[in-house]
């Protein structure tokens, strides 16, 4: 017998579908960077700062060390869903410092699967 774990069969019943989870810890630095591409199927978004120096991320490709989310050094984060945050989740997503080498670490739920209503 195969148990599915409760927070997937919640998942799947508030959003009709199975989900995946997916990480990455992008470099950045002070040439702006695409954190995660624009996916209408992630539902779920968390960027934590791991570096020594502040980044700035932005949903656009205009951020800049003077425009965006101030993530600061060594651990400031955001975390957004489609239930509290609309489609931010699902957007691009980009990040500037004015150091380099600042390690982000990337958290993203997104639907794969899809099943009739």
């Amino acid at each position: 017998m195969v148990t599915i774990p409760a927070s997937a069969l919640y998942l799947r019943d508030i959003f009709g579908g199975d989900f995946t989870e997916k990480d990455s810890e992008p470099v950045v630095g002070t040439t702006m960077v695409e954190l995660v591409k624009n996916d209408p199927e992630r539902i779920a978004l968390t960027i934590i700062n791991l570096g020594a120096a502040n980044v700035l991320i932005a949903p656009d490709n205009k951020v800049s060390t003077t425009r965006g989310i101030l993530l600061t050094a060594s651990g400031g984060a955001v975390s957004m869903d489609v239930r509290s945050d609309a489609t931010l989740p699902s957007r691009a997503w980009y990040a500037i410092s004015a150091s380099a080498g600042n390690d982000v670490y990337v958290l993203e739920i997104r639907r794969y699967a899809v099943f009739p209503t």
